[in-house]
């Protein structure tokens, strides 16, 4: 959540919110960026002047009361996770004019999606070491009855940390669903059956058609920014969405050597990328927890091969070195 410049060339304020105290607690001091929900600012309490991410969703979406219901899930699941790999949620509100916002730490460093853009793939040992922060924070959140259900690059924001400079948190849990939670309190289903809710590319086939959503959705699409990171692309890509859904609920995965023939990767990390990519759920890695110990088994193992370390990969990837 690095901020961007705030000030135009004639010292004028590109956004009128930058320099006002929303609630009255919180003061903008700058922009950090946009998106389809909202905008992110820079922000700090005013009374302890603390540092802090201000999420404030567009008006426009503010106004509809599903959407509000929605908002108001992500700080209850968001507030409920206590752990490194999650983002950190402190407050939740409504502003005066109807708006709601959502207060977070304060993340510098990139999402995943920027190193994929620059660096198109990374090295399968370090995608491996990401990806087993995020199933960290998965088996957290797990535990907590949340499932993200929208893992993908731009929810994954990687922070320099101690040694690793590949330290990744979970962004965004605004269509997480609190298991059971809506059915203890009698309250309003907001996604019905039949309707897919995630990013297509990265979405499991049981959330492609509206099927019961279990964290195992999560496993899947853990396993596929594994796949991504490691070959470059997403196993299933396509201007239509609808297709790519369908792909990820019948198409086979394809082999790493498919979209990558230059990589040489071990079999064993192939092997469990698709087991993570199981269309069946049943047959799919069963938890978080699973996932971390068969990526800290193989990377272990790989680690006593002869040679040691991991095996060649192309000259332009980096290769830090391995963490204890």
């Amino acid at each position: 959540m690095d901020t961007d410049d705030t000030r135009l060339a004639g010292g004028e304020s590109p956004d009128p919110r930058i320099g006002k105290i929303i609630d009255g607690r919180y003061r903008v001091v700058g922009l950090v960026g946009g998106g389809g929900m909202g905008t992110v600012y820079r922000a700090e309490h005013v009374a302890i002047r603390r540092p802090v991410a201000l999420k404030i969703i567009h008006p426009e979406l503010g106004r509809s009361s599903d959407f509000a219901k929605r908002f108001e899930r992500e700080a209850i699941a968001m507030g409920r996770l206590d752990h490194p790999n999650c983002a950190q949620v402190s407050d939740f509100g409504k502003l005066e004019e109807g708006g709601l916002y959502l207060v977070m730490e304060l993340l510098h460093g990139e999402p995943l999606s920027s190193l994929l853009t620059r660096e198109k793939r990374i090295a399968y040992d370090r995608a491996l070491r990401i990806t087993r922060h995020i199933l960290r924070g998965l088996r957290h959140a797990h535990a907590a009855d949340v499932i993200h259900r929208d893992l993908k690059p731009e929810n994954i924001f990687l922070v320099a940390r101690d040694d690793d400079p590949d330290f990744a948190k979970i962004l965004d849990f605004g269509i997480a669903k609190l298991v059971g939670a809506e059915e203890a309190e009698g309250g309003e289903k907001l996604t019905q059956t039949g309707f897919a809710i995630g990013t297509p590319k990265y979405i499991a086939p049981e959330l492609a058609f509206g099927d019961e959503v279990t964290p195992r959705a999560d496993i899947y699409s853990t396993a596929v920014l594994a796949f991504e990171m490691i070959t470059g692309r997403p196993p299933f890509e396509g201007a239509d969405p609808a297709a790519v859904l369908t792909m990820h609920a019948g198409k086979p995965v394809p082999a790493f050597a498919e979209v990558a023939p230059d990589l040489h990767i071990p079999e064993g990390v192939e092997a469990l990328v698709r087991d993570g990519l199981a269309k069946r759920r049943d047959e799919r890695i069963p938890s978080a927890d699973d996932f971390l110990a068969r990526i800290n088994g193989l990377l272990a193992s790989l680690s006593a091969a002869p040679g040691g370390g991991p095996a060649p990969v192309p000259r332009t990837m980096s290769m830090p070195p391995a963490d204890a």
